[in-house]
């Protein structure tokens, strides 16, 4: 079990912050047609009932939001990753296809609406700890280059942060060498039904990365 902590500064902006937590060995694959079938499921499910304005108020994504602001940092500037995956489900411009570990990872954003991240964990040096991100911290996001992550509540090794809300790191994504990953649900409003995404996230990486010794457990 990988030791994560979240840190006192964050749990005093934000209380009821806690993580599910599920890491594992996966096999990392470029396409899943029956994995697909369950995102393009969920995603006309989503169209049909959500609208733009629907999307700030969901539960999870709300509770992100205010997370954001009690850490001083501006959620409408640096929008919450689910919400922005959301979005682009209900304004009907789909998802990237990317490979079936991210493509389990958006299926679980956008159904759960929590914030999600998944890590390879072979480039993760260290315990695990969730903080508030430091001024002028080196941080690049996924297809974003520099991220500024100051006040913006992170996941964290002895390298610094490689996970946010927002945007997950450069430096521990996932490839296609990844052979162990760590996933973080992030629920800034309590553990009420994050055992639940925890066990889906365990069934989803069993039948579509070839998952084994799948671990999950909640971190308050």
């Amino acid at each position: 079990m990988i030791n994560i902590t979240i840190s006192d500064e964050i749990k005093n902006n934000i209380p009821t912050m806690a993580l599910g937590v599920i890491h594992g060995d996966v096999k990392v694959t470029e396409h899943n047609d029956k994995l697909w079938e369950e995102i393009d499921k969920a995603c006309e499910e989503l169209k049909n009932k959500l609208e733009v304005k629907d999307i700030a108020t969901l539960p999870n994504n709300k509770d992100a939001r205010d997370g954001y602001r009690k850490c001083k940092k501006d959620p409408t500037r640096y929008r919450i990753a689910s919400e922005a995956l959301i979005r682009r489900v209900v304004k009907d411009k789909g998802l990237y296809k990317v490979n079936n570990l991210v493509d389990i990872n958006n299926l679980l954003s956008i159904t759960s609406y929590y914030p999600i991240g998944c890590f390879n964990m072979d480039k993760i040096e260290g315990d695990v700890v969730m903080r508030v991100g430091k001024k002028d911290e080196p941080y690049e996001g996924i297809g974003r280059g520099v991220l500024n992550i100051e006040f913006m509540p992170v996941v964290s090794d002895d390298l610094g942060a490689f996970g946010s809300p927002t945007s997950d790191s450069e430096r521990t994504k996932i490839t296609k060498d990844t052979t162990k990953m760590l996933m973080t649900i992030l629920a800034f409003g309590g553990t009420e039904g994050l055992k639940q995404w925890n066990e889906k996230a365990k069934e989803l990486f069993e039948k579509y990365a070839d998952g084994e010794n799948i671990e999950t457990y909640i971190v308050e």
